[in-house]
């Protein structure tokens, strides 16, 4: 039974490897910039974050960095769950939308 079991999450592993392997295969042929030529983007959201109230900044980093979940980052922060989740969920929404007005500001996609 053992074996089996090692044998079948060997087969999803390896399975899971080609699959991304096809991914970067793919996305290297169509000219999709790979994440080491997304750096500008990765400076714009920086940028965005310092702008950011330190709670708001640790609430976005300890969710969508640290993948903590919201009842240790509401106890953190000394607020209900229900706060963090509605503020986390506003915060994504106003950096992603600031995003994209700078990308169409400076031209970007």
């Amino acid at each position: 039974m053992r074996n089996t079991c090692f044998g079948i999450a060997r087969r999803v592993y390896a399975g899971q490897v080609r699959r991304a392997q096809k991914e970067r295969d793919a996305q290297e042929r169509s000219g999709v910039p790979s994440p080491a030529q997304e750096m500008p983007a990765f400076a714009r959201g920086e940028g965005i974050l310092q702008d950011l109230a330190q709670d708001d900044r640790f609430l976005v980093l300890a969710r969508g960095v640290w993948r903590q979940p919201f009842a240790q980052i509401s106890h953190e922060l000394g607020r209900t769950e229900n706060w963090a989740r509605v503020r986390y969920f506003r915060l994504i929404s106003r950096l992603r939308e600031d995003l994209q007005r700078e990308g169409e500001r400076d031209g970007r996609p």
